[in-house]
């Protein structure tokens, strides 16, 4: 049954909560320590906290530098004891059997919770839960009559038994829901791909959405840092909270949305069930991340709008470390969220030519791995701007707030055409946007693969490094490999390995990356061939050889690969390969033909061999 208890509590506060708002934190940290102690002996499972009914004194824990605050709090508790029953029922049969009391007049039916005989229990301390024994025999049926009028060989324990488990599984069953809508984009990264290198997928300081818990300490800085920040935009906008709320509403309004709609479709992008957070928690979420992303790409762009005692541009690291946090898969906000909270937060002074998109690539571009394909798209947008928008004329953002995906007619890919999903995506799309693919149709693309660049070396192949606007645009003609610099930074590993998990979780957007990925690893299987590929600048410097051979070989393990978008260069590079007096020419250069000196020995030995068979043949003749 459910209990009325008032409990005493010892709640731990670390010292970087204390502050004016204090009884906050206290109560917050309160809610949490209830929700994962579940249950005690005494009083059963915890089920609320009704309210907090004093706080004592703090007292300093040695050590630690927690503060320790007595409070003394009612809630409501679930404990099971022996004899409690449920009323007398009978068990009605036909299309919608029940169970039926008549003295109350009521019915349980299909899908509906209840509570059988208990006739004992036991608490278990290691796991902080019960076990309990109880007896389902009297809500059973006494038997079933045959259409002749004899009572059957089944018992009553096993009709029940029978009847609970059709009940149960046809409640279980999801007639036209699918667990996972098609647009799921953002994903919990597989265990099978998470393996090869768990630090690269998960967040460093902050938690954006809700695959991760933000109660966890080490994210309790920025969630500070976030709260901040939605108060300095509030202050710039010169309106309160509420306002700011109803503004929101507003907007909805006119684009015919509500807010359970608005958080249906934003649910909707996540992968994973949010049954645990509620409406409330959720839009406040959604708006509280997606402020704080917009304010922090604005005040990257514009040093001036920084306050003073902003931590996060007052500390040179906390930006690497939010950049790498924002290009993980499971760290994402469905981009129509941010791009209505940018529309909305938008200032009268900011340019009209100012997007988000353009905002984010700008400061994107500043990392040394994404800022060739950043800078490239951001001049290709500048170029197409008639292309992406003719209602506002806005890079990047069409009339009902969603971003538009832009590419040449003559550059059509498979990708769905279902527009920017989030921050992540926008990143591919710098890097593949360009990229015609080649596939070779006449062969079976899985099955190729290509010598290593060393073995291409030493027959004849040049490795150049090319200019082309993308990483993915590479090409091969008459022996001559011309790749664009892959430039080399911290983050480098974390943007590959989150681009890749996305492609492989997501139906709408094909492996480009992913057959990328399989490209360098077939020319980059020793640390001599990541030698070479450095030395004609086609890789960026690495900090030992071993070390970049083994982040290719190892970045696409445990992936799929339905089609490989380099099929035909792979073809006309293994075609060149198998060229005989390819080999044998790339020998005499190397040999013979590499320096001055080696050049005149061998003019000097050709001579002296001609010298020779004239000398012979005058012998011969006289």
């Amino acid at each position: 049954m459910f209990l009325k208890v008032q409990l005493p509590w010892d709640v731990l506060v670390p010292a970087e909560s204390l502050g004016p708002m204090l009884q906050r934190s206290i109560v917050h940290h309160l809610l949490d320590d209830f929700a994962q102690r579940k249950a005690a002996k005494d009083v059963g499972y915890y089920v609320a906290v009704t309210s907090v009914d004093s706080i004592g004194d703090g007292r300093v824990k040695q050590g630690t530098g927690e503060v320790e605050f007595p409070v003394l709090f009612s809630g409501i508790t679930f404990k099971l004891f022996k004899g409690e029953k449920m009323p007398d029922y009978r068990y009605v049969r036909g299309d919608n059997p029940m169970f039926l009391n008549d003295k109350l007049s009521s019915k349980i039916e299909r899908d509906m919770v209840v509570r059988f005989i208990v006739i004992g229990t036991q608490w278990l301390p290691e796991k902080r839960e019960f076990h309990a024994l109880v007896d389902c025999a009297r809500v059973m049926a006494k038997g079933i009559q045959t259409s002749i009028g004899h009572t059957s060989n089944v018992t009553k324990d096993d009709v029940g038994g029978l009847e609970a488990l059709k009940a149960t599984m046809k409640a279980k069953l999801r007639p036209n829901i699918s667990p996972f809508s098609s647009k799921c984009c953002i994903f919990r990264v597989p265990p099978l791909l998470r393996r090869h290198n768990p630090e690269a997928y998960g967040p460093d300081i902050i938690s954006i959405g809700p695959l991760h818990s933000r109660r966890h300490k080490k994210f309790q800085a920025t969630e500070n840092v976030k709260q901040w920040y939605l108060h300095n935009l509030l202050s710039r906008m010169n309106i309160s909270l509420e306002i700011f709320i109803e503004r929101i509403g507003k907007v909805l309004d006119q684009e015919k949305e509500c807010f359970a709609e608005f958080e249906k479709r934003a649910r909707d992008f996540y992968a994973e069930p949010l049954d645990h957070i509620n409406q409330d928690d959720f839009i406040e979420m959604m708006i509280l991340d997606g402020c704080f992303i917009m304010e922090f790409f604005r005040n990257f762009r514009d040093e001036e709008r920084r306050d003073i005692n902003d931590p996060i541009f007052n500390m040179d690291c906390m930006k690497q470390y939010l950049f790498h946090d924002l290009l993980l898969l499971e760290n994402q906000l469905p981009w129509f969220v941010l791009q209505r909270l940018y529309n909305l937060t938008r200032n009268y002074d900011e340019p009209d030519d100012t997007s988000l998109i353009l905002l984010m690539l700008k400061a994107f571009s500043t990392l040394s791995s994404l800022k060739h394909n950043c800078c490239s798209y951001q001049c290709y947008l500048y170029e197409h701007g008639d292309k992406i928008s003719q209602t506002e004329k806005k890079y990047g953002d069409d009339k009902d707030g969603e971003a538009v995906v832009v590419v040449d007619d003559d550059n059509y890919d498979d990708d769905h055409d279902d527009g920017l999903l989030h921050i992540l995506d926008l990143i591919r799309t710098s890097i593949v946007f360009p990229f015609k693919y080649q596939i070779d149709k006449s062969v079976d693309n899985l099955e190729q693969s290509i010598p290593s660049a060393t073995a291409l070396s030493e027959a004849g192949v040049k490795f150049r490094n090319g200019k082309a606007e993308s990483i993915m645009n590479i090409q091969f003609k008459h022996g001559v490999f011309t790749i664009p610099q892959l430039a080399i930074g911290e983050l480098t590993e974390s943007i590959f390995r989150n681009l890749i998990a996305f492609e492989q979780c997501y139906h709408g957007r094909s492996p480009k990356i992913t057959s990328y990925a399989v490209l360098m690893d077939n020319l980059i299987c020793s640390s001599r061939d990541m030698k070479l590929l450095c030395e004609n600048e086609v890789l960026g410097k690495w900090l030992s050889p071993e070390d970049g051979s083994q982040f290719f070989n190892k970045l696409y393990n445990d992936t799929s690969l339905p089609k490989l978008y380099y099929g035909e260069l792979f073809s006309r590079v293994n075609t060149y390969y198998g060229k005989g007096w390819s080999k044998w020419l790339e020998i005499l250069n190397r040999e013979y033909l590499s320096n001055p000196w080696k050049i005149i020995s061998l003019v000097a030995a050709c001579i002296l061999l001609v010298l020779t068979l004239l000398q012979t043949y005058y012998t011969v003749h006289q």
